[in-house]
């Protein structure tokens, strides 16, 4: 996987559905262990696009956190290669590319993209 070629793919943006998704997210309460603190933890985390070309697929990962500064860019992009079994990650806003392995992505309040905490919420 050459990084200019995968740079050459159409861009993914946030979708007004789901920004709408994520402003109409407004959590549940939560019981914390802290002494009269209740916390509203949202419901998602983690938006997603995707697409395809070839044996190539690209999938945009959105944090709610960001949507709701207004940002429409995607805090990651995984491109994942079947025919090559690799992958790479590449940062939109830093406009920089990432060594990061998938499951190390922090998406929002120490939450990792595919842990078991994340999955759960």
């Amino acid at each position: 996987m050459k990084k200019k070629d995968l740079l050459s793919m159409p861009a993914l943006e946030a979708t007004d559905e789901i920004v709408r998704l994520a402003n109409s997210d407004r959590g549940r309460l939560r019981q914390t262990f802290s002494w009269d603190k209740r916390k509203y933890k949202a419901f998602r985390v983690l938006y997603s696009r995707v697409a395809v070309r070839e044996q190539l697929l690209k999938v945009a990962f959105f944090c709610r956190e960001d949507l709701l500064a207004g940002e429409r860019l995607p805090r990651y992009e995984v491109y994942i290669s079947t025919e090559e079994d690799e992958d790479k990650t590449y940062l939109p806003k830093e406009r920089k590319w990432s060594e990061s392995a998938i499951g190390n992505l922090v998406v929002a309040d120490d939450y990792r993209c595919f842990s078991e905490t994340a999955m759960e919420e």
